[in-house]
């Protein structure tokens, strides 16, 4: 004997469909926001740009910062790391943006640490 087959139930067309809910104020303004986010991040995948690291970059050379080549003088690296961290306060960088920043900015006998 072959398996019984179950029958799909039909939506049974004497009830109409519920009404969808009511949105509340709050929650209509979270919806609105969510499809704007969504609109905004489709927006920025279309266009061929510059990767989050070069976008990075060049705010960070707009900034002016000093290259670091090393120094016997404790003044001299705290005053280069304290202007550093002027950029990155300015800046809101990630630590690892920060990282990559600073390793840019190392030269001569400080980039071979």
């Amino acid at each position: 004997m072959p398996p019984r087959r179950i029958r799909e139930q039909k939506q049974n067309d004497d009830f109409p469909p519920p009404p969808p809910p009511q949105m509340t104020p709050f929650e209509r303004a979270n919806v609105e926001m969510l499809a704007e986010i969504t609109r905004i991040l489709e927006r920025q995948t279309e266009r061929p740009g510059k990767s989050h690291e070069e976008d990075i970059a060049e705010r960070f050379r707009k900034q002016g910062p000093k290259e670091f080549s090393g120094t016997t003088d404790p003044l001299v690296a705290e005053e280069w790391i304290r202007s550093m961290e002027n950029i990155y306060d300015f800046m809101g960088l990630t630590d690892a943006d920060k990282v990559r920043c600073a390793i840019f900015m190392l030269k001569a006998d400080a980039a071979l640490w």
